[in-house]
C-alpha cells in the first residue's frame, strides 16, 4: 500500500507534463486511500505509463547550450524536479 501511495504522488506531481495522466491512472487514483488494491486494471495502467513515459519523444538527451527549464515542486514531506527543453 505505501509503494502505491507513493506512485499516485510522483505521477499526481507529473500529472501537468503527462498527457491524459489521470486518465491513464484512474485505476491506482480510484482506490480507497485505506484499503488499496494492486489489481490487474492498475498493472495495465501502470505498465502503459511505463512504456509512455519511455518514449524517445517524452525523454531525449539536451543539446550543448540548449535552454533548459527547471520544474520545483516542494512539499512539507517531499520534492520533485523536473527539467525539461523550452521549445
Amino acid at each position: 500500500m505505501k509503494d502505491i501511495k507513493s506512485l499516485t504522488g510522483h505521477v499526481a506531481a507529473l500529472t501537468k507534463f503527462i498527457s491524459k495522466a489521470t486518465d491513464w491512472c484512474a485505476p491506482f487514483f480510484n482506490g480507497n486511500k485505506h484499503n488499496i488494491v494492486w489489481t490487474p486494471k492498475c498493472y495495465k495502467a501502470f505498465t502503459e505509463l511505463k512504456n509512455y513515459m519511455s518514449k524517445e519523444a517524452l525523454l531525449s538527451k539536451s543539446e550543448y547550450g540548449e535552454a533548459l527549464m527547471i520544474y520545483l515542486s516542494i512539499f512539507s514531506n517531499a520534492g520533485s524536479t523536473l527539467i525539461f527543453h523550452c521549445s
